[in-house]
């Protein structure tokens, strides 16, 4: 906009250009909210209130409006009158937009797959939790227990007598490759790593799947503050528009959600990545995101609704008591099904889960299912 000013201003005395002044044909609504009014009738518009005009295009500069789900909501300043309207859904139909519209972390309810979904009650939808893991350990042994306390069903248990896979990550996507061959290419899997990751809460199957909907995309990754690795070219400040108020923005590959039918394309394009020296499956995830995001349906999970991330974010979540104590996320007060001590903020010891620096606020160290469970 600044060089369109600088240009006008040095053309404007040769060419033959022109401003909307009345908003016959565009309307930007910042600032206008008292000049413009929306009409009802056979064709509900917004017009410019003296005028009468309508407008061909209006555009929602300084964020009026806030596209979400599908509807159009203007915020402040509000149009006069002005109603959420869905857009355009009622009068087209048959027509999907999946190759221009459902590629974003948030798709509308015109994508085809959207739409089929909503043809499925949530309480149908089958959702399946696997972890990687390779042999007996007192980390193991917790996440596992989580899952059995919450989830009250056995997850499927990927990789285990590998030992491969207690020193190359990687091996992950190989177990995982196979188990979704298994699997009808429309259910769900939640994967997530077996040592630092514990189940928040009770298992509220239409909640969650109602969640997981809510992201308009068919992978939904867990988020992290730190960036990991940094040598993939994934960390590049400038590929990463952080959402206002989000408290996880790079993508965490140790816990996610997804359709089996596109986390097999997913996956596959990952395994054929350069893990590093490390052998790193965040590193491949990483990359793999880079190729596929303008292709397939993934999204980010930037506010902590399903999954989060506990290092560096500490001043984030709260520790919250009552008849089910849980790890709430400070402002919304929202509560992660799944919990990722990332980084070494889980420490295990004797069964107890320990949250060492930085310290969720109010948190206590608290023995997990143990009074009903044991490890032996």
């Amino acid at each position: 906009q600044r060089q369109f000013h600088l240009a006008f201003h040095e053309l404007k005395n040769e060419l033959r250009l022109t401003i909307d002044y009345y908003g016959e044909l565009f309307l930007s609504l910042y600032e206008t909210s008292g000049l413009v009014v929306q009409s009802e009738g056979d064709e509900p518009a917004l017009r410019i209130k003296d005028s009468k005009h309508r407008p061909f295009f209006v555009h929602g500069n300084g964020d009026t409006i806030d596209l979400k789900r599908g509807m159009a909501l203007f915020k402040s300043p509000l149009p006069e009158g002005f109603k959420s309207q869905r857009s355009t859904t009622e009068r087209i139909t048959g027509l999907t937009f999946d190759d221009m519209c459902c590629t974003r972390n948030v798709a509308g309810p015109w994508c085809s797959r959207g739409m089929a979904e909503q043809e499925v009650a949530l309480e149908d939808e089958v959702v399946r939790l696997a972890m990687a893991a390779s042999h007996v350990s007192p980390m193991y042994c917790e996440t596992f227990l989580s899952i059995l306390y919450f989830y009250e069903r056995m997850p499927d248990v990927l990789g285990w007598g590998d030992d491969k896979l207690r020193r190359n990550h990687s091996r992950k996507l190989f177990h995982l490759e196979r188990l979704l061959q298994e699997i009808p290419e429309h259910e769900v899997v939640v994967f997530m790593d077996a040592k630092d990751v514990n189940m928040n809460r009770a298992w509220e199957h239409e909640h969650f799947v109602d969640v997981f909907r809510s992201f308009g995309a068919d992978i939904v990754f867990s988020g992290e503050r730190n960036c990991y690795p940094k040598d993939s070219g994934y960390c590049k400040p400038e590929l990463h528009a952080k959402p206002p108020n989000a408290i996880q923005w790079f993508l965490n590959s140790g816990l996610f959600a997804g359709r089996a039918g596109a986390l097999r394309k997913f996956v596959a394009v990952a395994r054929e990545q350069d893990a590093g020296e490390r052998n790193s499956d965040q590193r491949q995830f990483h990359l793999a995101f880079q190729e596929l995001k303008k292709e397939m349906r993934l999204a980010l999970d930037y506010y902590g609704a399903l999954f989060v991330s506990l290092y560096q974010n500490g001043k984030n979540v709260v520790w919250t008591e009552g008849n089910e104590p849980a790890l709430r996320i400070k402002d919304s007060k929202q509560r992660p099904f799944f919990v990722h001590g990332n980084t070494n903020t889980i420490s295990r010891e004797r069964g107890m889960a320990l949250f060492n620096s930085p310290l969720p606020e109010g948190f206590k160290a608290q023995r997990l299912t143990s009074s009903r469970m044991s490890c032996a």
